[in-house]
């Protein structure tokens, strides 16, 4: 399983510096990128080159981790099945990483209005603490926030992690 990761995320990374490469020699040479309608063009065929790529990647590496855990195949063979189920279910795929991000955009606001809801009531219990000249509750309320905001984090991240595995998992059995 490591190894997989470590695979793909090799690729993904070379995948990524090839696309912003063009990027990086435009800048860095001097070149003034409104100038230059061939560089132009070639990072709009690089974007729609790599990034499709990555996605490829990206579903391919959990239905070859399933593979793995699952059927107890080697990297390799994971590897060409999960390509294999990729491509022969790429729409329910694509499908599915869309309904995980509109759950991951639900939690992440979720998140952001708890953090949010948290720090106000916190900034009402430090101003009680200034107005009752109670210095160590002013000091602590950073540090409380920081705690609390960490927990909700980690839970959070921990849930949609496992939610998410489940979910790939179940998609792959059905699929297979």
């Amino acid at each position: 399983v490591l190894g997989l990761y470590i695979l793909a995320l090799i690729i993904i990374i070379l995948s990524f510096s090839i696309s912003s490469l063009p990027f990086y020699l435009s800048y860095s040479s001097g070149n003034n990128l409104e100038n230059s309608w061939g560089l132009k063009l070639f990072l709009i065929l690089f974007f729609f080159l790599f990034i499709p790529l990555l996605f490829i990647i990206s579903f391919v590496t959990h239905f070859a981790l399933c593979d793995i855990v699952i059927y107890k195949n080697n990297i390799l063979k994971s590897f060409k099945n999960g390509i294999k189920l990729f491509f022969n279910n790429w729409l329910i795929s694509l499908e599915s990483a869309f309904l995980i991000f509109l759950i991951e955009l639900i939690i992440g606001t979720i998140f952001l209005l708890t953090t949010w809801g948290i720090a106000s009531l916190l900034g009402f219990v430090k101003n009680i603490f200034i107005l009752t000249n109670f210095s160590l509750g002013i000091i602590s309320i950073p540090l409380l926030f920081f705690i609390t905001s960490t927990i909700i984090f980690i839970l959070l991240t921990a849930i949609f992690g496992l939610f998410q595995n489940t979910y790939w998992t179940l998609l792959f059995l059905k699929l297979n």
